[in-house]
């Protein structure tokens, strides 16, 4: 990547196990390719979302503009929101930045 490089196939992987005598050497494939509606994406896709907004605006926005529901919100080891919360738990939440 630092080199320009965009085709797949200029990229090798190479890993070492110290516990065993084992060296493999691999070339990464492409990631699988899956579909929401008539739009592609990979598990390395992302959504750009710019702006402060609330909880509850992020939820209206992934319905609005890509009509998709979200069902659960975690940063690192943190459950933000989910749809199993307490009712006054998830209120609550809905007012946050």
């Amino acid at each position: 990547l630092v080199q320009g490089h965009k085709k797949l196939e200029s990229f090798k992987n190479g890993f070492i196990n110290l516990a065993l005598p084992f060296f493999a050497f691999s070339e990464p494939l492409p990631a699988p390719k899956q579909k929401y509606y008539e739009n592609e994406f990979t598990l390395w896709d992302r959504f750009e979302v710019t702006g402060e907004m609330t909880l509850r605006d992020f939820l209206n926005y992934f319905k609005t503009v890509h009509n998709l529901e979200i069902t659960m919100l975690s940063q690192g080891v943190c459950m933000l929101y989910s749809f199993f919360l307490q009712e006054p738990k998830r209120r609550e939440r809905l007012d946050l930045k």
